[in-house]
């Protein structure tokens, strides 16, 4: 079973910084019903902040981002580099674009000034729930490392190309997107950030776009080339991986019979398997370690997983994109969505990504895109618990057709 836990009664420890004493002290005042559940620390310079981690880390770092002599996005990096386990936040009133250019990479959230009371502490609680995704402070810090996903050069170049010419449409581009998981999720990520102080989730990609601007979609999209590896990956098949996800996505979006989470699905399918790329190209030794083990028992990658470390790709997908800001739902479906639980109210979102993934292995004709593993099953349990046992064979169907689709496209 894998879900969101509520956020354990341990406190966990909090550290805000800004250069202006009057905003610690209107923080103190925001957050003091706080005081019994989490342990806060006021630093009134980047300097601070960092004599600060050094007696003791923190889970969560809240940073202004300009300030003198460090700024936040120095800070922030320097809490990358040295305690990447740490959640990091920007909160501040400059919302320019140069201020967010240099906070890529190193922010996981942005929250503008004046933030009050509730959405700061309900940030910061969404955030914890997140982090509890991962009881691993190693595997934590790993992916706290990571700065962008990895992007294939050729798509990168197609979205500038298509981005420099006038008359391409945000759906153009979008479309563009599409073909990179990578890119995806950076899109995303900046287009729900508190940054910019959109009111609602963004889940369609071109209105991501719309709302963002071509300069900033040109930025993110140069940003994940450079950081991203232009190395294969050991044991993946990125190619099908690729294939796979889009055709999960596709796949998802059909099934959901709500229409307003046609988006969601899409997304969710598209990002279902981004910890089996974060793992590949970040943490080689434990993605190594799965391999192995596969080559002894071809079997699930999942199932490896959990017996290897406990955690699987499908979690630490999820947490990346939980500290990305992504809605809540989307993020439990793609933790769940190897093991969805039949215990609870069942979300429909979660039980459409757990059988477009498992229905597109099934009729899908290419190998798995993870050398020596074997499709995962569908958990015909968990379909019976909620009911939905006698849709599966037109949910097959609807499957096969998408495959016989997206070969003759290919």
């Amino acid at each position: 079973m894998t879900e969101i836990p509520p956020v354990i009664p341990a406190k966990r420890r909090l550290l805000f910084v800004d250069d202006e004493p009057c905003v610690l002290d209107g923080l103190r005042d925001l957050l003091r019903g706080r005081r019994r559940e989490w342990d806060m620390v006021f630093a009134g310079s980047a300097e601070a902040a960092l004599a600060e981690l050094e007696k003791q880390p923190f889970d969560v770092v809240v940073s202004d981002m300009r300030m003198p002599v460090m700024d936040g996005a120095q800070l922030l990096r320097a809490v990358q580099q040295r305690w990447p386990g740490t959640v990091r936040l920007i909160l501040s009133g400059h919302t320019d674009q140069e201020a967010a250019d240099r906070a890529i990479g190193v922010a996981h959230q942005f929250l503008t000034k004046p933030c009050d009371a509730g959405t700061l502490a309900e940030t910061i609680e969404r955030t914890l729930r997140v982090i509890a995704l991962l009881d691993s402070d190693a595997l934590r810090g790993s992916v706290g490392r990571v700065q962008s996903l990895p992007a294939r050069p050729r798509v990168h170049a197609s979205i500038v190309e298509k981005l420099r010419d006038e008359n391409a449409t945000n759906e153009d581009i979008a479309a563009l997107l599409e073909q990179d998981m990578g890119l995806v999720a950076r899109v995303l990520q900046m287009s729900n950030s508190g940054f910019f102080g959109l009111p609602r989730r963004i889940t369609r990609l071109a209105d991501a776009v719309g709302f963002l601007g071509q300069r900033t979609v040109e930025n993110l999209a140069l940003a994940t080339a450079v950081y991203g590896s232009d190395k294969p990956l050991r044991g993946i098949d990125t190619q099908a991986l690729q294939k796979h996800a889009m055709h999960v996505g596709s796949l998802a979006r059909r099934l959901v019979d709500d229409k307003d989470l046609v988006d969601d699905a899409f997304v969710a399918g598209m990002l279902h398997d981004l910890g089996i790329i974060l793992l590949a190209s970040n943490l080689p030794e434990q993605f190594a370690e799965s391999l192995a083990e596969l080559a002894r028992a071809p079997r699930p990658l999942h199932e490896v997983e959990y017996q290897c470390w406990g955690v699987s790709h499908a979690e630490i997908g999820a947490y990346l994109l939980g500290l990305w800001n992504l809605p809540l739902p989307l993020v439990e479906a793609v933790a769940q969505h190897h093991r969805p639980d039949s215990t609870r109210p069942a979300s429909e979102l979660t039980t459409v990504l757990h059988v477009a993934d498992a229905l597109a292995h099934e009729c899908s004709a290419a190998r798995c895109a993870v050398e020596s593993a074997s499709a995962p099953a569908l958990d015909m349990v968990y379909l019976e618990a909620i009911g939905s046992l006698d849709r599966v064979e037109a949910w097959r169907d609807i499957a096969r057709e998408l495959q016989a689709n997206l070969e003759e496209a290919a």
